[in-house]
């Protein structure tokens, strides 16, 4: 019986042996994951140390580029306004013309016409004389007439203004 005791305490050490050594294996192993991610924490803390450090100049120049978009967009837009009033000057000055462009038009076709009646007239009037060259008395009439027409028009021209 002691020796089955014997045993049985030898075998119950042996199992405590083992777990002893899966127990330091495993505490062996915990300690290295501490020190590697205590290592991690530090390079963290060191990496965010220089980011902080760098920070400020990182704003200053957030603020420079800030302030430089605002005037971009400042001057955008009063670009964007002085090409809306462009091209309504534009469409203005394209409105004017097209209306010199009729007024010049009626003109012309007014000149051409008062053009047509002057010729027909002198025509007329060359006719006239070219027949008045041949009949004397008849020419004198019409000078006569002329004169009567000419007083008229410059008695007209003299009266005074009611």
């Amino acid at each position: 019986m002691r020796k089955a005791e014997a045993m049985l305490f030898h075998l119950r050490w042996l199992e405590a042996n083992s777990d002893v050594a899966e127990t330091a294996r495993v505490h062996d192993l915990s300690v290295r994951d501490m020190a590697e991610r205590t290592r991690e924490q530090a390079e963290a803390a060191r990496i965010q140390a220089v980011r902080a450090s760098e920070l400020p100049a990182l704003r200053e120049a957030e603020a420079r580029a800030a302030a430089g978009l605002q005037r971009l967009t400042s001057a955008r837009e009063t670009l964007d306004r002085e090409e809306e009033r462009a091209k309504e000057r534009v469409a203005e000055l394209d409105r004017r013309l097209t209306q010199y462009l009729r007024q010049i038009s009626a003109r012309e076709q007014q000149q051409t016409s008062d053009a047509e009646v002057a010729l027909q007239r002198l025509d007329a009037e060359d006719s006239e004389l070219k027949d008045d060259d041949q009949d004397p008395r008849r020419k004198a009439q019409r000078r006569r007439s002329a004169r009567v027409r000419s007083r008229n028009h410059i008695g007209r021209r003299r009266a005074p203004v009611r």
